[in-house]
């Protein structure tokens, strides 16, 4: 088989930079997670990196990490988005056409394809799968109104079309070159390859903001949670989901879980922080939200990579007591976040901006 891990100290020495205080917090009292981490998730980044662990607010951190000069390094060989997404293969063109059917019946969209009747057929095998699709909409199908919704890594435009659908006014920042122009090309507005590229002109602009899987990503999340403050108009809504650094995967998995994915995951969050950061911010109304049922595919692929495999390759690679082993860990995180939704293995909180600011008798 392949080599598949990075050799450590690949990393240009020039293109790192340290972490002397944790980016959440700002706390420097730290102790080590975990060490010698190498990119076992896309093979693209060399190097081995260490994750700490803030005493403060219990978020994890890299330290070293790329600089932000360099951190392009990083997605050499790495798929930001799909560029094309639709389903390959009969299976998948049927899931897609009953998830369409059942995501029409609940939020009154005209999605095609859809099945006729097909709604019927999406609670067969379980209600994982209805689950994710109610909660696909991101929170804005239940919004008061309509308006402006800017989705930050916004990809091909994927959920920006279905936030057309539902009514809203799509408008989309993303670093991916192709992929922004995929969205372009599907009528959205791509405004920016990031928030830093947006003006005054877009400063109280937005009726909601949403970051699917991007704030692990980005070199200060405390600065970009802020920029979402300003580019909320007051009483925006923003929701944000990313990997939960207190799962019960990545308590199973440790350095194998997939949610790591060193060095491009830089900062990663628990519960308590990242409402913390959002507080801080000048959010309120903060809620937990729930995110459906990932510990079979997160679990599938942290299984591979501890085995040696590539996380996308087939599981029937695995040893049949591996397999099983895979199974019965699924079957307890279930329970786990039954008990406690705070294992779950992403994190999901929503938040607005409020009317009128804190203290002061003057509107936003």
């Amino acid at each position: 088989m392949e080599e598949l891990t990075s050799k450590p100290g690949d990393w240009p020495a020039d293109a790192m930079e340290a972490v002397a205080k944790c980016p959440v917090c700002q706390s420097s009292k730290r102790e080590v997670e975990l060490g010698s981490l190498v990119d076992d998730t896309f093979f693209c980044a060399s190097g081995a990196w260490t994750m700490m662990r803030c005493s403060g607010c219990r978020s994890t951190y890299l330290d070293p990490r790329p600089s932000e000069s360099a951190i392009h390094l990083a997605y050499a060989k790495y798929y930001t988005h799909q560029v094309d997404e639709r389903p390959q293969g009969w299976k998948a063109m049927a899931k897609h056409a009953v998830a369409n059917s059942y995501r029409n019946r609940i939020f009154g969209t005209a999605m095609r394809p859809a099945l006729p009747m097909g709604h019927l057929l999406a609670n067969i095998g379980g209600g994982t799968r209805t689950q994710q699709i109610q909660q696909s909409d991101r929170g804005l199908a239940t919004r008061p109104a309509r308006g402006a919704v800017l989705d930050v890594g916004c990809g091909n435009g994927a959920f920006l079309k279905f936030a057309r659908e539902l009514g809203w006014k799509p408008f989309g920042v993303e670093l991916d070159v192709r992929a922004a122009r995929a969205a372009t090309e599907s009528g959205i507005d791509v405004l920016a390859a990031s928030l830093v590229g947006l003006g005054k002109q877009y400063h109280r602009y937005f009726d909601a903001i949403t970051l699917s899987h991007v704030i692990e990503h980005v070199h200060h999340p405390a600065k970009e949670i802020e920029r979402c403050f300003t580019l909320l108009k007051p009483g925006g809504y923003l929701w944000v989901e990313t990997p939960n650094i207190e799962s019960f995967g990545f308590k199973l998995f440790g350095r194998y879980w997939r949610g790591v994915e060193a060095p491009r995951h830089l900062v990663l969050f628990n519960v308590a922080s990242l409402t913390s950061l959002l507080q801080r911010a000048g959010f309120q109304s903060i809620e937990t939200r729930p995110t459906g049922d990932s510990a079979p595919n997160l679990f599938r692929r942290s299984t591979m990579i501890r085995h040696g495999f590539r996380p996308d390759e087939n599981v029937r690679k695995l040893s049949l007591a591996a397999r099983l082993q895979l199974a019965a860990s699924v079957y307890e995180s279930r329970i786990q976040t039954t008990r406690d939704p705070r294992n779950a293995e992403f994190l999901c909180l929503t938040a607005i901006k409020p009317e009128r600011a804190q203290g002061a008798g003057h509107v936003y």
